[in-house]
């Protein structure tokens, strides 16, 4: 898939810089895309790390991977604890662009993903700021049960058609993770804008 490796000679130890490019799979389908990567030990601000990956990360098959070899026993619950997905996966990280084997890289950090968490999805997308720090924003599944034709709960946007917004904060301001959006409640006892938030504290 368009493999290169670049080698460059640096003033500094090791006295040598490397950049690689190209494809990688492992697995069939447990983790694969595109990645770039390259380290200059003489100007570390020109380092660069993209990874494109449609079939991103299927956590539970890596993890059974793993505990398949340790033999340790009930370790099992980590299995359906850990069901999250990982596709779709964009990182990069280029602060100030480059080149890797002719291959030219925009100056820019962001970072995007599709969650698949326990059965509902969320698509993300946002940027990475050494001064401000990660934010992330998206709009996640609406969640939606009705027993005889009753809305029991609905968590969605503000008409009910799609789910809440959805962000991920790692920020000096602010930290977890927030869903924001319409709640209603056994019909229409309840219906009003919330926002519900994890974080240290908890739920």
């Amino acid at each position: 898939g368009g493999f290169g490796v670049e080698l460059k000679l640096t003033t500094t130890p090791p006295f040598i810089g490397i950049g690689v490019r190209g494809e990688i799979h492992i697995g069939d389908g447990l983790l694969g895309g595109s990645m770039a990567l390259s380290v200059d030990p003489a100007n570390y601000d020109k380092s660069i790390l993209v990874i494109d990956s449609p079939e991103g990360i299927d956590l539970p098959r890596l993890i059974n991977a793993f505990l398949s070899t340790t033999g340790i026993p009930g370790l099992d619950f980590l299995d359906d604890l850990l069901d999250v997905h990982l596709t779709d996966l964009l990182l990069y990280f280029a602060p100030n662009g480059g080149t890797i084997a002719g291959k030219t890289y925009d100056p820019g950090i962001s970072i995007g993903a599709t969650l698949d968490l326990w059965g509902f999805h969320a698509h993300l997308f946002g940027s990475v700021s050494p001064t401000t720090g990660l934010l992330l924003q998206g709009q996640a599944d609406r969640i939606y049960i009705a027993v005889g034709g009753i809305v029991l709960f609905q968590f969605s946007d503000v008409r009910g058609d799609c789910g809440p917004r959805m962000d991920v904060a790692a920020t000096l301001s602010r930290q977890g993770i927030f869903y924001s959006g319409r709640l209603k409640l056994l019909g229409n006892m309840y219906d009003s804008y919330q926002e519900l938030s994890v974080d240290r504290s908890g739920l």
